[in-house]
């Protein structure tokens, strides 16, 4: 049984000292290459400008809507005040007394 002992040990240890040949030739050589020769030389790359949007019209619903005239302003008033004269005396009151009060 010796001679089948020693061809068991002698796979084992061949199998082991294969694997650690392999990572050996395959991993560390190649780094070893790579870091003496240095790092490589990228050309520098050019910012990428993205054409802008271009500028939309407002839309309409944005934009408030247009001030009426001096005639519709009054128009309205006269409006508003007939329809209910208490509130319109009333605010004709305070306009007054906020006129004379210094």
């Amino acid at each position: 049984m010796p001679l089948y002992d020693f061809i068991l040990l002698v796979i084992k240890y061949g199998v082991a000292a294969l694997f650690f040949g392999c990572i050996f030739f395959f991993v560390v050589v190649p780094l070893v290459r790579g870091l003496k020769q240095g790092m490589p030389e990228f050309p520098q790359a050019t910012p990428v400008r993205w054409p802008r949007k271009p500028q939309l019209p407002e839309p309409e619903w944005t934009k408030p809507p247009p001030e009426p005239s001096p005639p519709e302003k009054a128009q309205g008033i006269i409006k508003l005040a007939k329809k209910d004269p208490k509130r319109t005396a009333q605010i004709l009151r305070t306009w007054l007394r906020r006129d004379q009060e210094p």
